[in-house]
């Protein structure tokens, strides 16, 4: 009799965790917090990390042409006609087709 009680308790158990198991496979495959949501708002965040470091380093490049601009003004002669192809009174620009 001991054996067939203890035989019961275990179904009833594997069963309960079974259907603990299905209960947590649904829940993680649909609804509001499911596994695709989270791997989507995982995607979304490297994305959104990479972009971040992007603009840090345009912050860091921007940051140190200001600097140089207000320290030389041969580099701001230089800029000016690189970046912006000014010129000074009677030069003429000539460009070059490939």
């Amino acid at each position: 009799m001991f054996a067939l009680r203890q035989w019961i308790e275990q179904r009833y158990f594997f069963f309960l965790i079974g259907f603990a198991l299905v209960v947590l496979a649904i829940g993680t495959f649909r609804g509001e917090t499911s596994l695709r949501t989270y791997l989507a708002l995982r995607d979304s965040q490297k994305v959104l990390v990479g972009t971040v470091d992007g603009l840090s380093s345009d912050i860091q490049r921007l940051e140190k042409e200001i600097a140089m601009t207000q320290t030389s003004t041969d580099y701001v002669h230089k800029l000016l006609r690189d970046k912006y192809h000014i010129t000074e009174k009677g030069e003429q620009i000539l460009l070059f087709e490939d």
